[in-house]
This record gives structure tokens, sequence and C-alpha cells, in this order.
């Protein structure tokens, strides 16, 4: 063929890839010989600080300090389902001040803590499995975060920990065998969602853990908690809660306990647990008006909450 036969474009024969040299050839337009150097993308190692999308092609085992460190506002990290292993020190996945970054499809295990995330925020974390890390799986220290998919489990201490966290979303995780399943310290303003939370000490707290910062105006809805010594303790001035439509049960000391605490709003849950709900020191509102709609039970009727002990009959079908 010649450049004549080819009056517009490129014929290009006798590709290469990889690092082989060999010097193309042009004439009127064909190039001949041409070599393509690829670089594959090589998997981090530990410590590796990533600043670009990032797709794991293979596990990160024994990492001596961190795992992965975050190094770049937006961007992506996919562990496409590798492992990170550690030394029970530190922590799998560090993020330091970077907003907007997604960490999914990670298995983490033997750090510190799994992922740790502080100054940052508006970040995804979602469809990851943290366990048998030292700790715990998630401590998060920024806002507007979403936590959605991830199983959690065998972290003795915490599962999910905000620390002064606001505007965040918690939804349909698992969080299993941590003496506190979900923790809101002094964190306002969060939705917790659809969690199943069983094999603890504390199923969820919410409390004041900075003098100053409140845990406020959090709602806290259809999540299963059982089989803790607690399923919730909402304490410390920790005001204007939502509990609603969770089912609490087999939880051995008690279901629900608010403790000097106020204006909190406590309708359509089902409790079934040794003791099921205290009030200490607070004025707090246990049912709202009758409302038409399927209620926790399968009732025409919400307002109240379901009792496994209570000895009266629900004659008006709210609670």
């Amino acid at each position: 063929m010649s450049g004549d036969d080819v009056p517009r474009g490129i014929f290009v024969k006798g590709i290469v890839s990889k690092t082989t040299s060999i010097e193309p050839e042009i004439e009127k337009n064909v190039i001949t010989n041409f070599n393509i150097i690829q670089s594959p993308n090589a998997n981090p190692s530990c410590g590796s600080t990533i600043t670009t999308n990032t797709v794991l092609t293979g596990d990160i085992l024994n990492c001596p300090s961190h795992g992965l460190i975050i190094g770049a506002n937006g961007i992506n990290l996919d562990c496409n389902g590798f492992t990170l292993t550690g030394s029970n020190l530190d922590f799998g996945v560090y993020n330091d001040g970077y907003t907007d970054v997604t960490i999914q499809n990670c298995r983490i295990t033997d750090f510190h803590t799994a992922i740790f995330s502080t100054g940052g925020g508006n970040s995804q974390f979602k469809d990851n499995t943290l366990f048998s890390n030292l700790e715990t799986g998630f401590y998060l220290q920024d806002s507007g975060n979403t936590l959605s998919g991830n199983n959690i489990t065998d972290n003795p201490d915490y599962g999910i920990y905000l620390d002064r966290a606001n505007n965040s979303i918690v939804s349909d995780n698992n969080v299993i065998n941590s003496h506190y399943g979900i923790i809101l310290g002094s964190s306002s303003n969060n939705q917790v969602s659809g969690n199943n939370i069983s094999g603890g000490w504390y199923g969820m707290q919410v409390y004041q853990m900075t003098t100053g910062y409140l845990s406020t105006d959090n709602l806290i809805s259809n999540n299963r908690i059982s089989s803790n010594l607690y399923g919730i303790i909402i304490s410390e001035s920790s005001n204007s809660n939502t509990i609603l439509g969770n089912t609490i049960f087999s939880n051995s000391v008690y279901g629900l306990n608010i403790e000097d605490s106020n204006s909190n709003t406590v309708y359509n849950n089902f409790f079934n647990n040794t003791e099921n709900a205290i009030n200490n020191n607070g004025t707090n509102t246990w049912n709202i008006a009758k409302t038409s709609g399927t209620n926790i039970i399968g009732g025409p009727y919400s307002g109240g909450n379901f009792w496994s002990n209570y000895p009266g009959a629900d004659t008006d079908g709210d609670g």
C-alpha cells in the first residue's frame, strides 16, 4: 500500500507492546514498525498515597503501618474485593483532610482501625468488609458522609464511630460483635437507618463526647438491634432525637435507655427485651398522634410503641 492509496489517515503496521524498541519508519502517511509502550498500573503497596482513581488488582498484605493513604480530593479507591492486612497498628485506609472521596469494595483486617477519616467529608464508604481489626471498623471525624452496605464484624471496641460528625447517612450496614455497634459522639443531624446491629455491649450510643458539642436532631429509624447487653442508650443532653420504626429485641439488660436528655420522640418501635425501656431524668415523648398507615407490626395505625410485656390490650391499634 502506498501513500497514494491512503489520502487521509494512518496505516499502522508491526505494533509491538510493552518495552520492545523498534524505530518507526514513516513514508507518505504510512507508519510501519511502530512501538506502543504500555505502562501497566501497578498495584499499590503498603503505605502508598493514592492521588488518582485506583482499582486494586491484588491483595496488599502484612502492612507494618498504614495500608493506603488518600492524597487528593474527589478520588475513588475501589479495592475490587481484594484484602488489606496490617500488623494491628495504624489505619487500613487513612484520609486526612480530603473531600468527596469514595472508598468501596475493600476487605480490611488486622489494623488498629480499618478506615479513619478526619477533616474531610462529603465522602462515600460503601460495600466494604471490615473485620477483626484491633479496635475499630470506621472512625470518622468529618461530616456529610454516607456509609452504606458495609459488613463490620469482630472489631472489638467500635463498629462505626462518628466523632463530631454531622449531616451523615449510616444505612444498611451489618455491625456484629463490637462492644459499641454504632456511636454518635457529639454528632448531630445524622440519619441512622436500616442497620443490623448485634452481639455487642451497646447496640447504639448517642451521647455528648466533647463538652459543648451535643448529639441532637438525629433520626434513628428502621434498625434491627438485637442480642446485645443494651439496645440503645441516649444520654448526656442528647436532645431532640427521633427513634422510629426500630425492632429492638433480645437485649439482655434493656432495650432503650434515655438518660439526662430531653425532647426525644420515640414511636412505632417494637420492644421485646428483658427490660424494654427506661426514662431517667428527662422529659421525652413516647408516642405521636394516632396516624393512619401500616405500623411496625402490620396494624393500620401508628402512634405509640409495641411492647412485648404490655399487660393490657391495644384497643385502638396504634401501640
